[in-house]
Formats: C-alpha cells, sequence, structure tokens
C-alpha cells in the first residue's frame, strides 16, 4: 500500500446538491452542469445571405476527434411542438443565458413566434 503525503486519494463523486429555497428550484434547473466551449469554428452565410442559409464552419485545420463545440441545451421536452415551446419560454423566463442563446439562433429577420 502507497502512504500519502497529503491526504486521501481524490474520488471523483459528486458533492451533495445544495439545498435551496423552493422559489430558487427552477432557476437552479436552469444552470448549466457545465461549462460551454467554442473551439476553432464560427457560423457563416452559405451562399447569399439573403438566402437565409448558414453553417458551422472550422476557422482552422482541426485533428481527428478534436473538441470543437459543447453546449448545454436551451430546454428539454417530451415532444417537439407546443411542448417544447412551452418549455423554451419557461427557460427563458428564468434564464438569461438560455434567452440570449435561443435569441442568437435566429436568423435576424424579424418575426413574432405565436404558440398555437
Amino acid at each position: 500500500e502507497q502512504e500519502l503525503l497529503c491526504g486521501p486519494l481524490w474520488c471523483a463523486v459528486a458533492p451533495p446538491a445544495p439545498a435551496v429555497p423552493a422559489a430558487w428550484v427552477e432557476w437552479c434547473r436552469a444552470m448549466p452542469a457545465f461549462a460551454d466551449f467554442v473551439g476553432p469554428v464560427e457560423i457563416r452565410w452559405v451562399g447569399k445571405e439573403e438566402d437565409g442559409q448558414r453553417g458551422l464552419f472550422s476557422t482552422r485545420s482541426v485533428k481527428a476527434g478534436e473538441l470543437l463545440l459543447v453546449g448545454a441545451p436551451i430546454a428539454q421536452a417530451e415532444a417537439s411542438g407546443p411542448p417544447m415551446i412551452a418549455a423554451m419560454r419557461r427557460a427563458c423566463t428564468v434564464s438569461g443565458r438560455a434567452w440570449r442563446q435561443l435569441r442568437s439562433l435566429a436568423d435576424g429577420t424579424p418575426r413574432r413566434y405565436e404558440s398555437p
């Protein structure tokens, strides 16, 4: 057995979740469990801007297996359509981060989306 000079071995066990007031639960759920990461990529228009198509492009040569992009989901729902719209609206009411990310996905054309 190896003798340690600085304490016990580190175990990769998540710490217990801290108790939060009931009013904060929704807000805490909206917090990401990990940091977002943007590697050597950028979003550019594909063809003409008026065609409204964008794509994700690398800004340099990348190696196989290199991390390019990590992002937490804005919202989750059991189905697309109205349930997803409701989940995104809830996320945007409790998280400025979710609102900014959802807004950044827009193509810049002013639109008003209504739920059915």
